[in-house]
């Protein structure tokens, strides 16, 4: 370093280099992704992850300004209405997270979003923060279509008040979304036949199976028969079910519908009430286990002697009992043989009367 005085003294000059280097240090962060599980979407439902970003600071601390990102797959402009970007200082789930910013989703796929964060918190360094990346779903989306952010191949994109370095290290763990189906309606109506329980689906793509459900009290629900889906429909299909054996006063109906992810969905419950009762029988519960009892209702009968009869999937009788019914209903109570798991046919036969009805054993 040069000085310059006013005259001109001696100089003996010792200067180093012990200073050393000084050098400027952008903020080091690394960008990763959070796994998130493939799961189905309600109609109608808020605050549903696609997509989690984690960051971790190493060496000076950042504020995010704006993040952006690709919403990918197959979802329509009717499907989503908002996307949201949420921040959680500790753990990668909504619960406990803070939101950042939204903006308007109706829009097909592939579409970019750019969202302004105002008010996220400073990262310190050393800390690790996740982005979760949500959407509103439309109530009347359309069923089978689908909800990504591919990280592998569009990663997640953060700006920051000052520049960091930033390894990116996203990866594809968002997970693939669906919507799953739309159920338009449900009822149940009385016939000769007993009661009829009707629904009608707008799609049923990712749909596997319907299964049938009642109740008598409204709370307890029981298996009484399963329809396959027909699959891959665009338009609206109608199914029905009739339940033989309904009972007087009141008697509730839903539908369980299994995807074939495994996910379960259930309608709305519907309410019938018959001023009296038709003949037949009733069993629960159903499914049933090998270790349980097995009972059965007999609805309406007329007094007499009654033959019951099970029978397996290659219509081999596997069990026999005959029972003696006083009249009006009852319940008979006994045990079943060591039965392997699958779907068995119960028959009661009585004077002019049979009735029948299915059995899963699992």
């Amino acid at each position: 370093v040069a000085f310059n005085f006013t005259t001109s003294p001696n100089i003996t000059n010792n200067q180093t280099n012990a200073s050393g280097p000084q050098t400027i240090q952008a903020a080091d962060i690394t960008l990763s992704t959070s796994p998130v599980a493939t799961n189905t979407f309600m109609p109608g439902t808020n605050n549903n992850i696609v997509y989690i970003a984690q960051m971790a600071v190493a060496t000076g601390p950042v504020t995010v300004d704006n993040v952006q990102f690709s919403l990918a797959g197959t979802h329509d402009a009717n499907d989503l209405e908002t996307v949201l970007v949420y921040f959680n200082t500790a753990t990668p789930t909504f619960s406990g997270s803070i939101f950042l910013g939204s903006a308007v989703a109706t829009f097909a796929a592939p579409h970019t979003y750019s969202i302004n964060i105002a008010g996220a918190p400073v990262m310190a360094v050393g800390s690790t923060g996740y982005f979760l990346i949500l959407v509103n779903v439309a109530p009347a989306s359309t069923a089978g279509n689908t909800v990504l952010i591919n990280g592998a191949s569009n990663p997640v994109i953060f700006s920051f008040i000052t520049s960091p370095n930033i390894i990116n290290n996203q990866t594809n763990n968002g997970g693939l979304h669906t919507l799953p189906v739309n159920l338009i309606s449900i009822n149940a109506i009385s016939k000769n036949t007993g009661v009829e329980v009707e629904w009608k689906v707008g799609d049923e793509l990712n749909v596997d199976k319907y299964i049938v459900q009642k109740s008598v009290g409204g709370n307890s629900f029981v298996t009484i028969g399963t329809v396959t889906a027909r699959g891959g429909s665009n338009t609206t299909t109608g199914y029905q079910f009739v339940d033989a054996n309904p009972s007087a006063g009141n008697n509730f109906y839903r539908v369980q519908v299994l995807n074939m992810n495994g996910k379960i969905e259930y309608s709305p419950v519907v309410k019938i009430k018959l001023a009296g009762g038709y003949p037949g029988i009733f069993i629960y519960p159903n499914p049933v286990l090998n270790t349980n009892r097995l009972n059965l209702s007999l609805q309406y009968l007329k007094t007499g002697t009654y033959s019951f009869s099970l029978f397996n999937s290659d219509g081999q009788r596997v069990a026999a009992k005959t029972i003696y019914h006083a009249g009006g209903n009852s319940t008979q109570a006994f045990g079943l043989p060591a039965l392997a798991a699958g779907t068995y046919r119960i028959e009661l036969r009585g004077s002019n009367q049979r009735f029948i009805q299915s059995l899963i054993v699992e």
